[in-house]
Formats: C-alpha cells, structure tokens, sequence
C-alpha cells in the first residue's frame, strides 16, 4: 500500500483540462452548425435575391461564428496551454520536454496563478522556488529562426 496522500487538487487541474478540451470541441460543432446553415441560407440566395428582413439573421450568424472562432482560438487555447504547462511542471516536467519551440511567449503569470491554486503542498515558499528554477530553466525557442527568446 502507498501511504503518500493523493494529489487531491491535481485531479481537479485534470478535470479543467478535460472541460477546456471539451469547450474547444463542442465550439468546433457550433461553428460547423453555424457553417451549414450559412451554405444553406446562401443557396436559397442564389435561388431567390435575399429579402431585406433575412439580412440581419444572417450577419448575426456570420458574427456569432466569428465570435466563437476566436473565443476557441484565442481564449479557449491559450488557458488550456498555460494548464497544460502548469500540470505538467506540477507533474516534475522541464519545460523543454512540453514545448521544443514555440511562436507566443506562454502566459507566465497565469501559469503562476494556477499552480498557486492546484498545488497540493499549500506551501508556496518551496513551490515557487521550485517555479523559479523551472522558469529559469525554461528556454523558448522561436520556431523560424531556431533562436531562443528571453523569459521573465
């Protein structure tokens, strides 16, 4: 038997990487409702010149995917990557073995704040030495040009 306690709040940081998982998949099934209810509303155009009182219906559908596109590009993708980081510095993993290049610098200080809230030791002096010596440690390289980026 292992009498180490389980990491309690670990579980929950894999539970939200599951649900933002989640969110990007069923946001991809929304915009692809919104998609063919567009290609349908645009035959029936081609047929019939477009009345004046189904416009508005339809820039509403072109606005929500819009909307839902960069919700899942940029807010959706950006908090599953800072997780995924914080679990797996949470986990002991350099950075450099999670990421070989990236083209963003990732978001430090969100990083930072999910780790504070998932860390199962409660004690921020020896994990945010142990954060500081990871992010010391961590070199982002720039896909492109193969250079490293400077970190905080």
């Amino acid at each position: 038997m292992n009498d180490q306690p389980r990491p309690i709040k670990r579980g929950y940081l894999q539970l939200k990487l599951g649900t933002l998982a989640a969110e990007a998949k069923l946001i991809r099934r929304k915009e692809a409702a919104i998609q063919r209810a567009q290609r349908r509303s645009r035959d029936y155009a081609a047929l019939k010149v477009m009345r004046l009182e189904d416009l508005p219906g339809f820039l509403e559908g072109e606005a929500a995917f819009k909307g839902l596109v960069s919700h899942r590009k940029i807010i959706v993708r950006r908090e599953a990557r800072d997780s995924n980081l914080a679990y797996g510095f949470l986990r002991g993993n350099p950075y450099n073995a999670m990421e070989k290049a990236a083209y963003e610098m990732p978001n430090w200080k969100n990083i930072e704040s999910i780790v504070k809230r998932f860390d199962d030791l409660n004690d921020w002096r020896v994990t945010g030495q142990r954060f500081s010596q990871w992010l010391a440690s961590a070199r982002v390289i720039n896909p492109i040009t193969g250079q490293p980026r400077e970190t905080p």
